[in-house]
């Protein structure tokens, strides 16, 4: 989402996830929804997303074994 009254989801934001340890890219666009999706398994993984005009974001995520199948993140940009 932008910042402002408008809360539609932002399609086509770039996000790349990365876990060094697993030797794990994945890079993925929105869809027109604005949302994607990816299996993960348990490790620690550096979240990037961007948009065209848009503010970046940029986290760590731990995801464990209890979760892996089932954790969903949500980002705002």
């Amino acid at each position: 989402s932008y910042f402002g009254s408008d809360t539609r989801n932002l399609a086509n934001a770039t996000i790349t996830i990365t876990n060094t340890q697993l030797n794990f890219k994945r890079v993925l666009q929105s869809n027109e929804k604005g949302q994607a999706s990816v299996s993960l398994v348990a490790g620690i993984y550096e979240i990037k997303a961007q948009a065209l005009k848009h503010a970046s974001f940029n986290d760590i995520v731990k995801v464990d074994r209890a979760t892996a199948s089932s954790n969903a993140l949500v980002i705002f940009l």
